[in-house]
């Protein structure tokens, strides 16, 4: 199209170009001649003073337009109808509802371009090409309006290399992202707004490294088929006021770069009979990034004519009336030109508009008469089903696809307006799934149907390829479980020996006090080993769902105060405040109680570790009106950045625990954050750096008004005082030397009870039958025979079947707690061993099993006891 404009005007215009030019230089050199040194200053002035006057006037009109486009947007983005449609993706609706809307966006506004993108930053719909969809965008207004979430707008080259004015709106449902709705004109409309003065003519060019020559080109023919990319040597004429702008002028060496209005160095030149002043600055895009140059030519005409008037008045005068015709047989010469080649440039574009999308759109599209057979097929259309078109035309469609509606022999052969998936069937017989759409025409009193079609085997096999990886994923999930299973195992063993022989030091008399302390170290560092152990375990189970609750109205001041007293030693050793309010109108919450109580304790321990010394912590309780409690946890702590409350629940995030000094896992808000959920709450947390955080959890109510007092009843009980007359024997089966030796040191404190071990099952199984113990102790985990066998030989025994059987496990996890007393176990130890449980579990069985020392924390926990400080 370039080729055709060059050949329609070159024959007019190159024959009057040397002439008008001859006349202008010659007008211009008098002048020039005379007084070169003191017009040049005064033309200098006056071309910095414009080009400033001009870009300021832009920047001016852009914020006008910015503003307009931004006030768009937001009439735009509040439509539910659009919102609905962008948050779902749905292009027709979202043309539907926008197709009107961009019509009179154009007529009354100039807009040029309507988009709507997910929030990824794919187009989901171009409203001014709604055949063209997809494409990811990385304009600086779009990558700056996905950060910081607000209205952004700015100059950008296009695809084209056409400098547009675009205005992209992040839109938010629930403070979700949703997409954006972008909204652009061409910056040459502003353009034409600086140039309505005629005594200014204004170009803009635009770097080539920034281009890319065929887009380039591309982008030329569908505006008005003129330009040449091979005019400049670093540079293309993006917009100019003139359709001859003096390409020599835009011709510079880069020695230099001025501020935006400030203008490089002027030049003077003649053209269409005046004498101009011709000064360039720089064009910035949205970014602050450089991307060519607006060019200023200011008519100096006026001025250069006062000041020939004062050396020769005739022959300015002559001088100028010559120009003025030859500029405006100029003009209308131009005018004309101009027209005929729109008019040929308008019939070419449509044309190869056309043939191109027909030819390059990745879809097959298939043309349909009404007796069913293809009169026109693309390449697309070749490749998918691999036939040549000359193959196909004037066939049934059924050829292609024997499955399409409207194609069996019960029908009339015509394919119906309808879509959906289908078979497509090869050249090479064969077959394949297809996704079809058909639509129905009328061209020239003919019904014509169009089908499009894609070949969508990819994505059936990517369909496949995603059920086979959740598959795996579960798969690999199952072992995970078992993994951890196992590792809590492990970890367990040697831990019990550590804290069980620690505990067995803690009370031994004869450590002075820095052993004392040392001995206390070690089960503070024992302990908080397990707690890590037990909080990575929890959130494994968390995480897989496999946390059973129960959920019951629940008395929550008295869980609170529950809570207060455990927690109250800690603060008390960092002179923290604790205090607690508790309305009546809060005092149930539906819930399970022992996942609550691990809520409030672990929101309450980390009030008290990430505290300020002498602070305070304080914990209200409160109905919200809505069937809810809210339970707030507030500490006077450093506080949270704004930025980093999101990683809060992540897991094994600790924000500043370098700094701190603060021991932990980073998991325990993640654990608490997901129970809260599966107990059909919410939890969040406000806070601001330097005035603390207050975390906070809504539960739904009780439902019951008045349900009395639901706290657990205290559990009581007498300290173990053995018959002295009479000596308990006790059997021990365990396989691991550390564990048979820390039980027998714990028992032989006791002199009323006997201690018989064996660390094989088959030699416990002996020794069960031959003496004949008050309480057996088993391990699980045994090598050859484990314990739940062990524990069905011992019940099939007449002799040994009412001997309380207390199992001591590794295997800590809740399902194997509840598989161990489903099993038959009489009670069950985890682990390491807390010494002050086990001599209340063994105490309970020695003295007749008639009370079980059990509480909410399960099976086998204390009910009283005091280790005897008399023992040594």
């Amino acid at each position: 199209m370039n080729d055709v404009a060059s050949r329609s005007v070159t024959p007019i215009l190159g024959r009057l170009l040397w002439p008008l030019s001859l006349t202008l230089v010659l007008m211009v050199a008098a002048a020039t001649a005379l007084l070169w040194h003191q017009q040049e200053r005064r033309l200098d002035d006056a071309i910095g003073q414009r080009i400033n006057e001009i870009y300021t006037h832009l920047q001016g009109i852009q914020s006008r337009d910015i503003a307009v486009m931004e006030a768009l947007l937001e009439l735009i983005t509040s439509d539910e109808a659009i919102r609905a449609s962008l948050a779902a993706r749905d292009r027709v609706g979202l043309l539907e509802q926008s197709r009107d809307l961009f019509e009179t966006l154009r007529r009354e506004w100039g807009i040029a371009h309507f988009y709507f993108q997910d929030p990824a930053r794919y187009n989901i719909l171009r409203v001014q090409f709604p055949e063209r969809s997809g494409g990811r965008i990385d304009r600086y207004t779009t990558l700056e309006a996905e950060r910081s979430g607000k209205t952004v707008g700015g100059i950008e080259t296009g695809t084209f290399g056409i400098y547009m004015l675009r205005v992209v709106r992040p839109v938010f449902v629930d403070g979700a992202l949703i997409g954006y709705v972008e909204l652009g004109r061409d910056i040459y409309d502003i353009l034409r707004e600086l140039h309505a003065d005629p005594a200014v003519e204004v170009a803009v060019t635009l770097r080539k490294e920034l281009l890319d020559r065929e887009r380039w080109e591309t982008g030329v023919g569908l505006i008005d088929g003129t330009g040449d990319w091979d005019l400049l040597p670093d540079e293309v004429i993006s917009y100019s006021s003139l359709e001859d702008f003096p390409t020599q002028l835009l011709i510079r060496e880069h020695s230099g770069s001025a501020l935006p209005g400030d203008g490089r160095a002027s030049r003077m030149f003649h053209a269409k009979g005046r004498a101009w002043r011709f000064a360039d600055t720089p064009m910035l895009d949205a970014s602050g990034r450089e991307v060519g140059n607006l060019a200023v030519m200011l008519d100096m005409s006026a001025t250069q004519a006062e000041f020939h008037r004062t050396l020769i008045v005739v022959g300015t005068a002559i001088l100028l009336v010559l120009s003025l015709l030859l500029f405006s047989l100029y003009r209308l010469l131009r005018r004309t030109d101009r027209q005929l080649l729109a008019q040929q440039a308008e019939l070419l574009r449509t044309e190869a508009l056309r043939k191109a999308v027909f030819d390059t759109v990745p879809d097959g599209i298939i043309v349909i008469d009404e007796r069913g057979n293809m009169e026109l097929v693309n390449p697309a259309a070749e490749t998918i089903f691999g036939y040549r078109s000359e193959e196909v035309l004037g066939r049934p469609v059924s050829l292609l696809m024997p499955d399409l509606p409207g194609s069996g022999p019960e029908d009339d052969g015509r394919p119906h307006p309808r879509g959906g998936e289908t078979n497509g069937r090869s050249k090479d017989g064969a077959v394949f799934p297809v996704e079809l759409a058909i639509t129905e025409t009328r061209l020239a009193g003919r019904q014509l149907f169009t089908g499009v079609v894609r070949d969508i085997s990819d994505r059936k096999r990517a369909e496949q390829e995603l059920i086979s990886a959740r598959e795996a994923a579960e798969t690999a999930s199952r072992a995970k479980s078992d993994f951890l299973s196992s590792m809590s195992h492990e970890l367990r063993t040697p831990m019990n020996a550590i804290l069980g022989f620690a505990q067995l030091l803690e009370y031994d008399g004869r450590l002075d006090r820095d052993q004392l302390d040392s001995v206390q170290e070690i089960l503070r560092s024992g302990r908080h080993l397990l707690d890590l152990i037990n909080e990575v375990l929890d959130l494994v189970k968390v995480e897989s769902g496999r946390i059973d609750l129960s959920l019951e109205p629940l008395d929550l001041c008295g869980l609170v105060e529950e809570c207060f007293g455990l927690v109250e030693p800690l603060a008390a050793e960092r002179g923290l405040s604790m205090q607690r309010r508790c309305s009546t109108g809060a005092a149930l919450v539906r819930a399970d109680r022992v996942r609550l109580k691990q809520v409030l304790l672990n929101l309450l321990s980390n009030g008290i570790k990430y505290n300020r010394e002498q602070g305070r912590v304080e914990v209200t309780a409160c109905d919200t009106g809505e069937d809810r409690v809210r339970i707030t946890v507030a500490d006077t702590g450093p506080g949270i950045a704004p930025e980093r409350i999101a990683d809060l629940f992540q897991p094994f995030s600790r924000l500043e625990a370098e700094y701190s000094g603060v021991e932990g896992t980073g998991i325990g808000l993640t654990i608490t954050r997901r129970l809260v959920e599966m107990m059909g709450g919410e939890i969040g947390v406000d806070s601001e750096p330097g005035a603390g955080s207050r975390f906070w959890v809504e539960l739904p109510t009780g439902g019951v008004e008045g349900a009395g007092d639901m706290r657990p009843a205290s559990v009581g009980g007498n300290a173990w005082r053995p018959d002295s007359d009479h000596q308990h024997l006790v059997l021990y089966i365990e396989d691991n030397p550390a564990n048979l030796k820390l039980i027998s040191q714990l028992l032989g404190r006791h002199e009323h009870v006997q201690l018989i071990t064996a660390h094989t099952p088959e030699l416990g199984l002996e020794l069960a039958a031959a003496r004949r113990p008050e309480l057996i102790l088993l391990d699980i985990n045994l090598p050859g025979m484990d314990g739940y066998q062990v524990l069905e030989i011992l019940r099939a025994d007449s002799r040994l079947r009412n001997t309380p059987v207390v199992a001591i496990s590794a295997s800590a996890m809740p399902r194997e707690v509840e598989r161990g007393m489903a099993a038959g176990f009489d009670d069950y130890l985890t682990k390491p061993i807390d010494v002050g449980r086990f001599y209340a579990v063994v105490e309970s069985w020695l003295s007749g099993g008639a009370e079980r020392a059990d509480d909410e924390s399960g099976p086998g926990a204390p009910r009283h006891f005091c280790p005897p400080s008399s023992v040594i």
